[in-house]
């Protein structure tokens, strides 16, 4: 499919991308979001307004200490452009203190949401978040949706040790 898509640039007269500029891009993407509260909402909004799924997969590759404030932006600049959240809810308030939080934070709706391997679970209530390969720290349901096999319960809820 990428020889395909670097093909038709090509032959319409524009320039190749490399794969190391769209992973360099890709970095900088990563990095301003993870930094600026700002970007993230924009983000969401403009995700929003162009009927684009919602996803904040994307705040796995930020710091835990500031995870939750990025989806949160996000998610309140995709609800601005969209309206309310779907029923079934997809906002997450992460109150975890001692631990990490990765994989298991990523607001979803359904399984298809959250990649291979992962599966869309209930953290309680209406909030549904991606579970599956996570680490210590992030949200479980079953032991095996932890990378050290082992889920239990703390603070009200469920993580992986």
């Amino acid at each position: 499919m990428t020889k395909l898509v670097l093909l038709a640039v090509a032959l319409a007269g524009g320039c190749v991308v490399s794969p190391a500029s769209i992973q360099a891009s890709n970095e900088q993407f990563y990095q301003r979001i993870c930094t600026d509260s700002q970007y993230a909402y924009e983000h969401g909004y403009n995700k929003g307004k162009n009927g684009e799924p919602m996803s904040t997969r994307w705040a796995e590759r930020c710091a835990p200490e500031v995870r939750a404030e990025r989806q949160q932006a996000y998610l309140a600049g995709y609800q601005a452009a969209t309206g309310p959240a779907p029923a079934g809810g997809v906002q997450i308030n992460v109150g975890i203190s001692g631990t990490t939080a990765g994989g298991g934070t990523t607001a979803c709706s359904y399984d298809a949401d959250c990649g291979p391997g992962r599966a869309c679970r209930s953290i309680g209530g209406s909030n549904l978040v991606c579970m599956g390969q996570g680490a210590a720290g992030d949200y479980c349901y079953y032991d095996a949706d932890c990378m050290s096999q082992s889920c239990a319960p703390a603070n009200g809820a469920m993580y992986c040790r």
